[in-house]
């Protein structure tokens, strides 16, 4: 009796222990996984259309119909910022955080101040608002590092246009067939901007970042690749070959200079709204209906995953200007992600680059 006592004991141990395997271990597992700091649900029958973080990481802003600006501290709603009958299609913080510029679907550019909430300015992108709007929806949307200019591009016209906001006038008007992504460089002198490369016949072959002087209305430097992205410290410029294949390759170049430092393999599915870190240390490579990746850009290795949430990527990811925080968006939801123990645990300076090839 005592052996068969110590038989079915011991088959009922195992038996316990399969059943923990089952379902206790990836209770634990799943308890473990990384969570967002904040979520912030944006309330509307449509995905979010553009998002931002503020240099600070102590707002985010939201857009779709009319735009909400969030505590990312206290994750509560701050205010509304309300646009009747259109949508905002996209949002830009000004580098001190004191005003937000918004671009909805008829071409309209305002910018808020957010003490009061209050509009400051109205910037029309083609002339006064008729129905229909002679300008399509704002694509592209930067202040300058100072505030002192505003860029906007849309895609209908195909155009970019710089103003100056002390005085009002328009500094600069260009052409660009791909108006998604506008960024200031420090100087406040020159902008990035992406365009598509056209052979005699007109066809599209290709794509390529396009660095421009507002002033001399020339391009300075090209950056061969798609979604020219610019690190806000202005040092780096990052460029990917961007289609349905695999693998993908994203391109490193010094932003002054023009040099190729790096090319990396990423061996995954199209991206869509990539990001970098204000260093250059960090890549946020998104997969609209996989994985978020965080990728030590110099070593390529990937430094966490981010898991789909059921939902197709929906607007503009972001880091804050110290690298510890990031956000990402899927359908009417921005998750707020503290990422400051990968930000001190990434090794090297940007600087360094080029002694790597």
């Amino acid at each position: 009796m005592r052996t068969h006592s110590r038989i079915i004991k011991a088959f009922l141990l195992n038996i316990l222990g399969l059943a923990a395997s089952v379902v206790i271990f990836p209770f634990l597992a799943l308890s473990q996984q990384v969570q967002p700091l904040r979520t912030f649900y944006h309330p509307s029958d449509i995905p979010i259309y553009s998002s931002a973080l503020s240099p600070d990481g102590k707002m985010v802003a939201t857009t779709n119909w009319g735009t909400i600006i969030w505590d990312t501290n206290s994750g509560e709603s701050l205010m509304t910022l309300k646009s009747p009958m259109r949508t905002t299609d996209r949002v830009a913080f000004s580098r001190d955080g004191k005003q937000v510029a918004t671009g909805d679907d008829w071409g309209l550019v305002k910018i808020w101040d957010l003490s009061t909430g209050e509009v400051i300015r109205e910037i029309d992108f083609d002339g006064p608002q008729i129905n229909p709007p002679a300008s399509g929806p704002i694509r592209g949307l930067a202040f300058s590092p100072t505030s002192k200019y505003l860029g906007a591009s849309t895609a209908s016209p195909a155009a970019v246009k710089v103003w100056d906001l002390q005085s009002g006038e328009m500094v600069f008007q260009g052409a660009t067939r791909e108006p998604d992504y506008l960024q200031f460089l420090p100087d406040e002198r020159r902008i990035l901007l992406r365009d598509t490369i056209q052979n005699e016949t007109g066809a599209n072959i290709g794509y390529q970042g396009e660095l421009w002087d507002i002033f001399s209305k020339e391009i300075e430097l090209t950056f061969e690749g798609s979604l020219a992205i610019l690190t806000s410290n202005g040092k780096l410029v990052m460029t990917y070959d961007h289609d349905d294949a695999s693998p993908i390759y994203r391109l490193l170049w010094d932003a002054e200079t023009g040099k190729q430092l790096h090319v990396f393999r990423y061996d995954g599915r199209a991206v869509a709204f990539p990001a970098i870190s204000p260093d250059g240390k960090m890549t946020l490579m998104c997969e609209s209906r996989s994985v978020t990746s965080l990728i030590d850009t110099q070593t390529d290795k990937v430094l966490r995953e981010f898991g789909n949430v059921g939902q197709p990527l929906s607007a503009h990811q972001a880091f804050s200007d110290d690298g510890r925080l990031m956000i990402t968006v899927y359908g009417n939801t921005v998750y707020l992600w503290d990422i400051s123990d990968l930000a001190a645990g990434v090794k090297g300076q940007a600087q360094e680059y080029d002694k790597q090839e």
